[in-house]
C-alpha cells in the first residue's frame, strides 16, 4: 500500500562517546543569576535557551533564608535550581533523564543531584520548605494534565511545616480544583500570557 518498511544492518558499531563529546557548552541569562556558561544536553526541554514558563517562574521568585531546602521537581538541567541557589537556597534536584542530570551536576556542582523519575525516587523521609517546578504536561507528544497532578499529589508529603508549592503551568490546565483540595493557602503569584504561576501551601 502507502508503507514500506525499511531495515538495515550496522557492520562497524560507531564509537562509544565519552560524556563530556555528548554534553554540549553554551550559555543562559537567567533572572537573579545573570549570564553564565551553562552545560546542555541534547533533547533535554528548551535546550540552549530559557523557556517563557520556566523565566515567568523565575522572574517571581526572591532570596530565600539561609539554609532554606528547595527541590527543583523534574529539574531537567538544573536552570530553577541554579536561580534558586543564586537566591540563597541549598539545592536539590529531581531529575529522571540521565544526560540531563550529568548536565546538572556540572551546572550545579554544589547541589544534590537525584535521578528517577517522580517522588518515588527521593528518600520518603525528605522534606523541603520550597518545591519549585515547570512540572511536563505531555506524556509523549498527547498534552495531558496527569503529570501536573502526579506531581501535585506528592507534594504534602514533602513540604515542611509552612512549606509551599511553586509552579508554573500553561493557564488553561484545569489545576485549581486540585489545588483547593489538597492545600489551605492557594494563590496566582503571576498570569503572563499562556503562564500562570501558582503557589500553595498549608496541606
Amino acid at each position: 500500500g502507502r508503507c514500506r518498511v525499511v531495515g538495515g544492518v550496522v557492520e562497524t558499531p560507531p564509537p562509544r562517546l565519552a560524556l563530556e563529546e555528548i554534553l554540549v557548552r553554551t550559555e543562559l541569562d537567567l533572572p537573579h543569576a545573570g549570564r553564565r556558561g551553562w552545560t546542555d544536553a541534547p533533547g533535554s526541554f528548551a535546550a540552549g535557551h530559557l523557556d517563557e514558563g520556566t523565566g515567568a517562574l523565575l522572574r517571581t521568585l526572591t532570596p530565600f533564608a539561609p539554609g532554606t531546602r528547595v527541590l527543583d521537581y523534574g529539574a531537567g538541567t538544573g536552570v530553577i535550581g541554579a536561580v534558586a541557589a543564586a537566591l540563597g537556597a541549598e539545592v536539590t534536584l529531581l531529575e529522571a533523564d540521565a544526560l540531563a542530570a550529568a548536565a546538572a551536576r556540572c551546572n550545579l556542582p554544589e547541589a544534590r543531584v537525584v535521578e528517577g523519575y517522580g517522588w518515588s525516587a527521593l528518600d520518603p523521609d525528605a522534606t523541603f520548605e520550597r518545591v519549585l517546578a515547570n512540572p511536563p504536561w505531555h506524556i509523549g507528544k498527547a498534552e495531558t494534565v496527569a503529570p501536573v497532578l502526579e506531581f501535585l499529589a506528592g507534594v504534602p508529603r514533602h513540604l515542611a511545616p509552612e512549606g509551599s508549592v511553586r509552579f508554573v503551568v500553561q493557564r488553561r490546565l484545569p489545576v485549581e480544583a486540585t489545588l483547593r483540595d489538597s492545600f489551605a493557602r492557594v494563590e496566582v503569584v503571576a498570569d503572563r500570557g499562556p503562564f500562570r504561576v501558582w503557589q500553595a501551601g498549608g496541606a
